[in-house]
C-alpha cells in the first residue's frame, strides 16, 4: 500500500486576513488566504481534497515560520505543469515594488501570443503572495483579478507602497 505524503499545516493572520500555510518536507506547498466570503474550514477541505494527503495540524511549526518579513527566502513544493512552473518562475522575478502585466509575463517566458494561458497559470498559484501573482495587473493599468478577492490583493499592493 502506498504511503500517503503528509502535510503539515496552521493557520496565522497578517496585515491581509487570515491564512492557511500547508508544508510538506520543509517546504511550503500552499498559502491561502481566507475572508469572510471563505471560512478557514472551507479553505481546509479545498486543501485536503487538492492534495488527498496526510494532514498534521502544526500550530507551533507554522506560527515559528516569518512568512512576511522582508528579503525572506522560501523553498517551495510546486506542483503543476512546465508551463505553470515558467510562469510561477517569472512572477518570482518581479521585484517587490513593480507590477506587470499578463502580457509582459507572456512575452518573459516567450510565448507572447499566451495571454490567456499565463491568466489561468498566475490563477492556479497555490502560494499566494510568496509567488507574487498580486504583482500581475491588466495591461490598462486595471487591477484584474485575484483568487483571495480584489480588496486582499490592493491591501498587498499598499503594503508594499505600490498602489
Amino acid at each position: 500500500m502506498k504511503k500517503l505524503q503528509q502535510f503539515e499545516y496552521g493557520f496565522g493572520m497578517s496585515e491581509f486576513g487570515g491564512y492557511l500555510l500547508v508544508m510538506t518536507r520543509g517546504k511550503i506547498a500552499s498559502l491561502y488566504f481566507f475572508t469572510s466570503e471563505v471560512s478557514r474550514d472551507e479553505i481546509l477541505a479545498e486543501m485536503m481534497t487538492r492534495w488527498q494527503a496526510s494532514f498534521v495540524y502544526s500550530p507551533k511549526k507554522i506560527d515559528a515560520i516569518q512568512l512576511f518579513e522582508e528579503g525572506k527566502s522560501f523553498e517551495f513544493f510546486l506542483s503543476g505543469t512546465d508551463f505553470q512552473r515558467k510562469v510561477w518562475a517569472e512572477l518570482r522575478k518581479v521585484k517587490r515594488g513593480e507590477v506587470v502585466s499578463y502580457e509582459e509575463i507572456a512575452q518573459r517566458i516567450g510565448k507572447p501570443k499566451a495571454v490567456r494561458a499565463v491568466g489561468t497559470a498566475i490563477g492556479r498559484n497555490e502560494i499566494a503572495f510568496l509567488i507574487p501573482c498580486h504583482r500581475v495587473v491588466r495591461k490598462s493599468g486595471g487591477l484584474g483579478g485575484f483568487r483571495w478577492g480584489l480588496e486582499v490583493k490592493k491591501k498587498m499592493l499598499e503594503w508594499e507602497k505600490i498602489a
